[in-house]
């Protein structure tokens, strides 16, 4: 086969797989993994695929498997080391996660994915400064995002609670009010700042963040709130 042709036969691979994992069809992309594995043993895509596979079933065994061969026909790709990362986050590995996506982030400073699941590990250990870091580094890396991008909301989400965790309120307030802006009509956006306010002892503002997380449409409203 030449050259064009193994090409496309691998992409409707890809495309093939990315469909079933997006169905949930887990175990039907099991197989289909294995077909590819066998047909294109040494094309890494593979491996790793069938590696978040395996961790999503749970079979995290294999799973690491699987990553081994990968980083073994590519032992300098970011991908496989993120792939690793996953795995032992799924298993409740911190350390070993952390160690993942360190090795990931070494390999490619860029790789957003690895600094996203870095952060959120060391927020979940309580070393907010590290996830702050991280998120604020995705941040500047992906501002050429569209505003409304759903990943740029989660992003400054998420560094907002670090700030709010480390309680680092004004900053906090900062990046909820960017959330608001980029995702209209968020009632959570609200609550959050609405918190970050009362931490500061700023209960009017506060109040009147609740009453527009309200008005946005959301179930909760706060006692006394009548209409929309």
């Amino acid at each position: 086969m030449n050259q064009p042709a193994l090409a496309q036969s691998v992409a409707r691979f890809e495309d093939d797989l990315a469909k079933l994992e997006e169905n949930g069809e887990d175990e039907k992309a099991l197989v289909v993994s294995a077909e590819a594995i066998r047909k294109w043993p040494t094309v890494t895509f593979f491996h790793i695929y069938r590696a978040r596979i395996l961790g999503n079933l749970k079979r995290y065994n294999e799973a690491l498997k699987c990553c081994d061969k990968a980083v073994a026909l590519v032992p300098k790709s970011f991908e496989c080391q993120d792939a690793r990362a996953e795995i032992y986050y799924s298993m409740g590995k911190t350390a070993e996660a952390i160690a993942a996506c360190d090795r990931a982030i070494l390999l490619n400073k860029d790789d957003v994915g690895g600094r996203r699941l870095r952060a959120k590990l060391n927020r979940n250990i309580g070393n907010y400064d590290k996830a702050v870091e991280d998120m604020t580094y995705v941040l500047v890396a992906e501002k050429g995002k569209r505003i409304g991008d759903p990943s740029r909301s989660r992003d400054l989400e998420m560094r907002g609670k670090c700030y709010m965790e480390s309680k680092k309120y004004q900053l906090a307030v900062d990046d909820f009010t960017t959330l608001i802006k980029v995702r209209m009509g968020y009632g959570e956006a609200y609550r959050l700042r609405a918190k970050a306010y009362e931490a500061m002892g700023n209960k009017e503002q506060a109040k009147r963040d609740m009453y527009k997380a309200a008005a946005t449409g959301d179930d909760w409203a706060p006692p006394g709130f009548i209409g929309k």
